[in-house]
């Protein structure tokens, strides 16, 4: 049959072709058996299986044994976490990370670590500050209340401030602890 580029020879053997295999009767469909699994294989298995047939008989595994796939396929293997590259999007979310990439070498964009993804900081909580910290930040304040600025309300602010710092120190001392002094230089 040469019917290639010639549409109305190609239908007509088609349907010949499709003619004859409707008239046949007794038509058998054979399918291979399943493949040989190779003795390593086996022998592998067999190995574990007995391993934990000891491991059962010393009544280190309680319960019930697992079996082979069991083993081989556990259920904390299959999904390990998130993934880097994972697209449940489809091919546009590849492109459009593609895309991100690129512009993060070119430097059209820069990527900054939020903490707010992860759930550990809230952008609008207030940080949380010692005792030592708060009395260095207001001794800087009345500094630079002493350089720059008008005078009297510099000098309305550094009060305040030595008033605040007085009063962080005086709450400092409250919360304070009396310890020993072997305690003090690590003696018992």
């Amino acid at each position: 049959m040469d019917a290639e580029g010639d549409i109305a020879t190609a239908h007509e053997a088609v349907g010949t072709l499709a003619t004859t295999a409707s008239q046949r009767t007794g038509l058998k469909i054979r399918i291979p058996a399943c493949p040989k699994i190779p003795t390593q294989v086996t022998t592998l298995e067999i190995e574990l299986m007995g391993s934990v047939g000891g491991l059962k008989s010393r009544n280190r595994i309680f319960g019930e044994p697992p079996t082979i796939e069991e083993l081989l396929d556990a259920v904390e293997e299959r999904e390990v976490g998130d993934h880097d590259y994972e697209f449940p999007g489809g091919d546009n979310e590849i492109v459009g990370e593609v895309r991100r990439q690129m512009a993060i070498e070119r430097g059209d964009i820069m990527e900054v670590d939020s903490d707010s993804e992860d759930g550990d900081k809230d952008e609008n909580a207030t940080p949380e500050y010692t005792f030592t910290q708060v009395f260095t930040l207001c001794q800087q304040l009345e500094d630079a209340c002493l350089q720059i600025g008008e005078l009297k309300l510099s000098f309305d602010l550094s009060k305040r401030l030595r008033a605040f710092r007085a009063c962080v120190r005086r709450e400092e001392i409250r919360g304070a602890k009396q310890i020993t002094i072997d305690s003090y230089f690590g003696g018992k």
